[in-house]
C-alpha cells in the first residue's frame, strides 16, 4: 500500500571532504574564522598545517590557530562543508 521513496538528502546535509589534490593545495594557506569556533573568536587567523585522511579515502584539513595558548596552538579539523562555510582564505 505504501511505498518508500528514495531521496538524496539536501546538499548542505551531506558531509563532503576534499580530494587529495585539492586538500594538498590548501596546505600552507592562511585562513580567518567567519564566526566564533571552539578555541577562537570570529576573525582569528590560522594556517592549514596538515591533512587527515578519512575512512572513505578523502581528506579533511587541519588548521592551527594563531592565538596565545599555554602549550601548543590549538588545532581544528575541517571538512569541505565546514571550510567553505566557516573560514575565508586570506
Amino acid at each position: 500500500m505504501f511505498r518508500t521513496i528514495e531521496r538524496e538528502p539536501p546538499h548542505e546535509l551531506v558531509t563532503r571532504y576534499f580530494p587529495l589534490r585539492e586538500a594538498a593545495r590548501k596546505l600552507g594557506r592562511f585562513v580567518r574564522s567567519r564566526c566564533p569556533l571552539s578555541f577562537v573568536k570570529s576573525g582569528t587567523f590560522g594556517r592549514v598545517v596538515n591533512l587527515q585522511q578519512t575512512f572513505n579515502g578523502e581528506y579533511a584539513v587541519v588548521v592551527q590557530w594563531n592565538v596565545p595558548f599555554r602549550y601548543k596552538p590549538p588545532l581544528d579539523w575541517f571538512t569541505r562543508n565546514e571550510y567553505e562555510a566557516l573560514l575565508e582564505e586570506v
